[in-house]
């Protein structure tokens, strides 16, 4: 038997929040399971910073 969990995780109001809410999200141990906390932050950094960008492309497109 196989199941899939559909989780709503909310998300930011506006443009301006964007960075903070991936900031939160992925600096959060239970999304990113790495035992090193400088590893997830370092990730968290590298996803926050490229996913803003991206999604300030797509609103001002």
């Amino acid at each position: 038997m196989k199941a899939v969990v559909l989780l709503n995780m909310g998300g930011p109001n506006n443009l301006d929040e964007v960075s903070l809410f991936l900031k939160n999200m992925f600096n959060d141990e239970n999304i990113i399971t790495t035992k090193s906390k400088i590893l997830r932050k370092f990730i968290a950094f590298m996803i926050t910073t490229l996913r803003t960008k991206k999604q300030k492309r797509i609103i001002d497109f």
